[in-house]
């Protein structure tokens, strides 16, 4: 899921804010998978625009370790149960 804010990027094109929603326990896969996103956006925006996105996981539970990534300040966990 893709959230565009006021604080415009590109002139809106790029979000602001990617939601990861999973349906069971979200594992290091899931980090890997938004660390993905995130590298395709530093290379293709300038430092100051990446800076201004922030990821969310989403997910019943999580064994994640954020401090394995390199991103760890961009993403956010966020468990349901």
């Amino acid at each position: 899921i893709c959230y565009y804010s006021q604080d415009k990027i590109c002139n809106g094109t790029i979000p602001n804010v990617i939601i990861e929603l999973k349906n069971k326990p979200a594992s290091k896969y899931a980090l890997k998978q938004v660390e993905r996103y995130l590298d395709l956006l530093y290379l293709v925006l300038n430092k100051n625009d990446a800076e201004k996105i922030r990821v969310y996981i989403i997910a019943p539970s999580s064994n994640i370790n954020l401090s394995e990534s390199k991103y760890q300040n961009k993403i956010k966990i966020i468990c349901l149960t």
